[in-house]
């Protein structure tokens, strides 16, 4: 009884070795396959991801210069055949705590201070903000940016914009999350899209009155009133088809006399 439990134990641990051994072994194909397996859930350790200068069929990876740096540039090569399809470079701060940074400097754009935006740009490591370029010599603005500048350091970086620029049209394209666009943004936005819907629609009025107004300069000119253009036209076009059908009987009348000719 007791060399059949051993047994059974024995066959149990081998297979469950050989499960796990399976598991280790498991790869994707290159960087872009782990990276759509962690599914917008990226290691806790990682500072960022991004296309790879040169080669868009790579990833850069960025890491920490420690321990967990390390450790988490073994598991990305030991998950990927294609080790070409992984690049990595050293940063100095992880990604949640760009991320946390970057909300709470969120907070201030809803107060209509002059931030006007901000997003996560990954490949410099740190957290762009948007700072309407008018309000540089605002006091409470000022004081403001220079607060998140000695509290978050060169984890952050202020972009002095126009009125016109938002930084939701900065982001587009970064490899970086997007965030905060200010509600006042937004609506300046709508109101630029109506007011070109506008002006489109009242250029093509203008095209329209401007070839009716030659029609009617036309019928005025040829002795009929403005409400008497249709007509004008209508007749324009049946004395035309008048003028083709006295062709075409002149024609028949010649051919028949033709035929005559030809049978005396």
């Amino acid at each position: 009884m007791k060399r059949i439990t051993t047994l059974i134990l024995a066959i149990t641990f081998f297979c469950l070795s050989a499960v796990s051994a399976a598991a280790d072994t498991e790869k994707f194909e290159d960087a872009w396959a782990l990276y759509r397996s962690w599914n917008g859930e990226l290691p806790s350790d990682i500072c960022g991801v991004w296309l790879a200068e040169g080669d868009v069929a790579a990833l850069t990876f960025g890491v920490r210069d420690d321990k967990n740096g390390e450790m988490l540039k073994e598991v990305i090569l030991d998950s990927v055949e294609n080790r070409d399809s992984v690049k990595f470079v050293t940063q100095k701060y992880l990604k949640s705590e760009l991320l946390d940074i970057q909300k709470n400097v969120d907070i201030y754009i809803e107060k209509n201070i002059g931030i006007e935006g901000t997003y996560l740009d990954e490949m410099r490591n740190r957290v762009e903000i948007s700072v309407l370029s008018e309000r540089v010599n605002d006091r409470t603005t000022q004081s403001i940016v220079q607060t998140i500048e000695e509290k978050y350091g060169d984890a952050v970086h202020i972009n002095y914009v126009g009125d016109m620029f938002k930084q939701s049209n900065l982001a587009v394209g970064n490899s970086g999350s997007g965030n905060g666009d200010s509600k006042w943004g937004s609506t300046r936005f709508i109101i630029l899209v109506v007011c070109m819907t506008i002006v489109i629609l009242a250029s093509g009025y203008m095209v329209i009155m401007k070839k009716r107004g030659q029609l009617v300069d036309w019928a005025e000119k040829h002795g009929f009133k403005p409400n008497d253009t249709d007509k004008a036209i209508e007749k324009t076009e049946a004395t035309d088809n008048a003028a083709a059908d006295e062709t075409t009987t002149d024609e028949a009348v010649s051919e028949i006399d033709e035929e005559t000719d030809k049978d005396e």
